[in-house]
């Protein structure tokens, strides 16, 4: 007979001991509904490690568990480089690397070669690299085989064998060598001038150190000439003359001439004029500029917008406005059509006539009348009576997910502010999160409902629309 779970003493551990105090574990079989024995062991998974052999071995582990077949897990190892594996065919696995030997061989100086070999052992490198080392110039090159020692030597040739330095005539050093070979010198090399080098002295020519004379020369400039030239002459202390001729031009004379200076005189007699308007032509005046013995000279005065000249005499020209406001009038209120104030004409005798509000677009000032329980129709622009009951009312529509305009029969003056629209039974806010408006109203005895969005696919008359008057 089965007995039940809740009647089994619970056991923490299999065995606290290294003896197992569990023996069996009890589950249940769904297919019959019996409760069955299992023994701890055939839960358990046992696994096995084992490699193959070869370069490029392999690692194998093989699960075993009662009741089941575990598929094995393979990893590949392989090496690389100058790393080479080994598997032995048990558990473990062989890595060794690469040793590398620098060497050379003997060769002597002056020698094309010097070979450079980098050897390798074992592993997955084992082989020889030779790098060449060559002189050039005078530089050579030699190798020890049993010290692994490489020399470069800068070589004799090339080494300064003769000196020979020779003194000029302004500079000198202190030691003449000729012919000299090792650790040369030439000494300090100098001026050889005689006398004295100071701030007061000036290397001549003749190798010397000289003082200055004659250091200032002074200068005069004595004027002479006639009325068409003169002559300013600078007159040095050193003897050294300049002369510059200075010759008069048209209408020009030189006077008062003397050591000093001179004066420079016009002997032009020159010109008069008289300004004066000419007779007007089409819209012009002309101003004459009128020379007693040379060119006259003509600028024109033309009327500009609302502008009018009138030449009185030669010596008075008249500027008017042309278009002056002459007077203002008051004109008896009209009708609007758009344009709330009308100015006609805008010169000469202005009048001005204001514009009664006709509805919609058609600003204005308020129309006469209008009396207590009426308003200001928006649509007529007539003043209409409040009605004395509410009014609602409703029209179903039914969307397309494509349609945006919906006419509303018989709903003229319909504002946004007096409908509210369901769609699938849920209200549709007048503006967006965004402040933006999600639908408009038009105007008319039938006026659109045109939404921002077209409302989505609806069953019919899915889309109420609820309109209080």
């Amino acid at each position: 007979m089965a007995v039940k779970f809740s009647d089994f003493t619970q056991e923490t551990q299999v065995s606290t001991t290294g003896v197992a105090n569990v023996t069996e574990i009890v589950g249940y079989e769904s297919t019959g509904e019996l409760n069955v024995r299992i023994t701890p062991l055939a839960l358990d998974t046992t696994y096995a490690y084992a490699t193959t052999n070869g370069a490029s071995p392999a690692l194998t582990l093989t699960g075993t568990k009662p009741g089941l077949t575990i598929t094995d897990q393979i990893v590949t190892l392989s090496g690389a480089g100058s790393v080479l594996l080994a598997g032995t065919g048990t558990n473990a696995i062989s890595i060794t690397g690469t040793t590398y030997v620098l060497s050379t061989t003997t060769v002597a100086l002056g020698q094309t070669d010097v070979p450079v070999n980098f050897t390798g052992s074992s592993g997955g490198d084992a082989h020889t690299d030779t790098l060449n080392l060559k002189g050039s110039g005078t530089v050579q090159i030699s190798s020890d085989a049993g010290t692994g020692l490489i020399t470069i030597d800068g070589g004799a040739v090339g080494d300064v064998t003769s000196f020979t330095n020779v003194n000029g005539g302004f500079v000198s050093a202190s030691i003449v060598n000729t012919n000299a070979t090792g650790d040369v010198s030439v000494g300090t090399i100098d001026l050889s001038a005689s006398g004295t080098a100071n701030t007061g002295t000036f290397l001549r020519g003749d190798n010397q150190w000289a003082t200055p004379t004659d250091l200032n020369t002074t200068y005069t400039l004595p004027i002479t000439g006639t009325v068409a030239a003169v002559t300013a002459t600078l007159t040095g202390s050193d003897g050294v003359n300049s002369a510059v001729l200075i010759t008069a031009g048209n209408d020009i004379d030189f006077s008062s001439i003397t050591a000093t200076g001179f004066t420079i005189d016009s002997s032009a007699s020159g010109d008069t004029y008289e300004l004066n308007a000419g007779a007007k032509a089409g819209s012009s005046v002309p101003l004459n500029l009128d020379a007693n013995a040379g060119a006259d000279t003509f600028v024109n005065l033309t009327e500009g917008i609302n502008v009018t000249l009138t030449r009185n005499t030669a010596t008075e020209i008249t500027i008017d406005a042309a278009s002056t406001i002459a007077s203002v009038d008051e004109k008896t209120p009209g009708t609007s059509t758009g344009i709330p104030i009308i100015v006609d004409p805008t010169i000469g005798a202005v009048e001005v006539q204001s514009m009664a509000y006709a509805g919609q677009g058609n600003v204005g000032h308020v129309p006469a009348g209008g009396v207590a329980g009426q308003y200001l129709d928006g649509d007529a622009g007539a003043w209409t009576t409040l009605p004395s009951t509410l009014s609602i009312s409703k029209q179903a529509l039914t969307g397309s997910s494509s349609q945006t305009d919906y006419p509303i029969l018989g709903a003229a003056g319909l504002t946004q502010e007096n409908l509210a629209i369901y769609i699938n039974g849920v209200y549709q806010n007048k503006i967006d999160s965004a402040g933006g408006t999600n639908y408009v109203v038009g105007n008319g005895l039938n006026p659109d409902i045109t939404f921002t969005t077209a409302p989505p696919t609806t069953a019919t008359n899915g889309i109420e629309v609820v309109i209080t008057r």
